[in-house]
């Protein structure tokens, strides 16, 4: 049996990304992906819609390792259209969480405050997710943004969360 490891890993996902650049993967266009709200709901969409599971993750994966950290303000607000395809997306939510987090902790983290509460959930979880990933790449950005933050409620939560 081969084992592989995480230089494999990120091989054969750049190998796959670079396979897809210019072209259309499963029908969907991941290069370059849309900048406007309108085109990322239709990829999210498509995404989204397909009943397969392992291809809807693995597609969206590939989505999340495409977008850029101005693109994925845009994917989290197409994530409100999940119900309405009967999918729950509790997963796919967290993903794409964690990825903002690690592309742009401090938008996304900033968006988190605005928001006042994590779309979805009732707890710190989603922003838990959000400072540790961005303290996984910029440990001592996120710790110094988070401390010079004066109004987050449950601010003391989200330190622990680190």
């Amino acid at each position: 049996m081969a084992h592989f490891t995480e230089s494999d890993e990120m091989q054969f996902t750049n190998t796959l990304l670079a396979a897809m650049k210019d072209t259309e993967f499963a029908g969907i266009d991941f290069s370059p992906l849309p900048t406007a709200q309108a085109g990322m709901d239709e990829v999210f969409i498509k995404i989204l819609s397909k009943t397969n599971q392992t291809e809807r993750k693995r597609l969206y994966a590939l989505l999340l390792d495409s977008i850029t950290p101005a693109q994925a303000p845009l994917l989290m607000e197409s994530m409100r259209l999940r119900g309405r395809l009967g999918v729950p997306g509790h997963e796919e939510h967290r993903w794409l969480l964690d990825r903002w987090g690690d592309i742009d902790g401090e938008t996304a983290t900033g968006w988190a405050f605005k928001i006042g509460v994590d779309d979805g959930y009732k707890s710190t979880h989603g922003p838990n997710i959000l400072i540790k990933a961005w303290t996984r790449n910029e440990p001592e950005a996120a710790l110094n943004w988070l401390a010079s933050q004066k109004e987050i409620p449950l601010k003391m939560a989200w330190v622990r969360g680190c």
